[in-house]
């Protein structure tokens, strides 16, 4: 299991990250790019995946004196960081891996790509928290309590789009439908 202590990132017995790898990619916030790098940070772990071998997705709170809390994403593949996300409106929790292990979302809706690609939920979606991908990953749960969206995710056809089900939900799993597995009643022509 991961784990965050004493400044890295441990599994296994081994260090999978150093605290210097993480300083780095919470450097990378745009708020703290001409920040006084003399000045230590503080770092704290919010969310850790390792949706395949060799990758990671670390969300972060990073503080410093004289310094709110920025909240950072870094997805790193064999210890290089790779892509970086920054969240302006708190921190990025409860990091979900799609069945394939190619996407990595956010209970923010963020998505996460192997290749370090980054991509924010749409604007125009309500509040809400996402769960779970199809188990294509073509689209994304996220749930309010009086809906279900399902949104476009970057291997959909259209990126983006947003199906609103008016099925009141706190959470959700999504799972693959099997041959045996009916739906209603069978079809007959």
């Amino acid at each position: 299991a991961l784990r965050f202590r004493d400044g890295r990132i441990v599994a296994r017995g081994r260090v999978l990250l150093t605290r210097r790898e993480l300083v780095a990619a919470a450097r990378r916030h745009p708020n703290l790019a001409g920040y006084d790098r003399s000045i230590p940070l503080r770092i704290s772990v919010t969310a850790l995946a390792e949706p395949r071998a060799r990758e990671l997705v670390v969300g972060m709170e990073v503080s410093a004196r004289y310094l709110e809390p920025q909240f950072v994403a870094g997805v790193f593949r064999d210890r290089a960081l790779v892509g970086v996300a920054a969240s302006f409106h708190g921190p990025y929790r409860h990091l979900f891996v799609g069945s394939d292990g190619t996407l990595v979302g956010a209970e923010n809706g963020t998505i996460f790509m192997p290749h370090g690609r980054t991509v924010d939920p749409p604007d125009d979606l309500p509040s809400g928290r996402a769960v779970a991908f199809s188990p294509d990953g073509r689209w994304i749960a996220r749930v309010n309590g009086i809906s279900v969206f399902l949104v476009g995710t970057p291997l959909n056809e259209e990126p983006g789009r947003i199906i609103r089900l008016p099925v009141p939900a706190q959470d959700l799993v999504w799972e693959p439908v099997s041959r045996g597995t009916a739906v209603g009643p069978p079809i007959r022509r």
